[in-house]
């Protein structure tokens, strides 16, 4: 068995659940209330700078706009700013919302801004770029 965690945004509520699951079977069981239609699930927080983090998550544009322009966004990372260290810079998170647009952050906690940058090219494929900062 492993442990694995979720995070996502769901009507304006920020939420976390932990559960485990068997990694050889190779797909989750969504018997056991695993949350799949979030408004934005978080895949990722990586600290690239001082306050500056870099967040990949899953849901619509307009979601995730939402959520980036939402002030308790940009506290809700100092939550597990203490937990990073120099070798570890990052939490990564299970992605329940398979199929679902992609999008990166970056978020600045001091300046309560961000960049979105959505459809860009990565690994090969061809997207278009938008920065936003709120």
């Amino acid at each position: 068995m492993a442990r694995a965690i979720t995070f996502y945004q769901k009507d304006g509520q920020y939420r976390c659940q932990s559960f485990f699951t068997s990694p050889r079977i190779g797909e989750l069981s969504w018997d056991e209330g695993i949350e799949k239609s979030a408004d934005v699930g978080f895949r990722s927080f990586q600290l690239i700078g001082c306050n500056l983090f870099h967040v990949r998550c899953t849901g619509a544009e307009g979601n995730v706009r939402k959520v980036c322009e939402d002030p308790s966004f940009y506290r809700m990372p100092r939550e597990i700013d203490s937990t990073l260290t120099e070798s570890i810079r990052s939490r990564k998170y299970l992605d329940t919302a398979n199929g679902r647009e992609k999008s990166d952050a970056i978020a600045s906690l001091d300046r309560g801004r961000y960049h979105l940058a959505i459809w860009v090219n990565l690994d090969g494929k061809k997207t278009a770029l938008t920065t936003s900062s709120c």
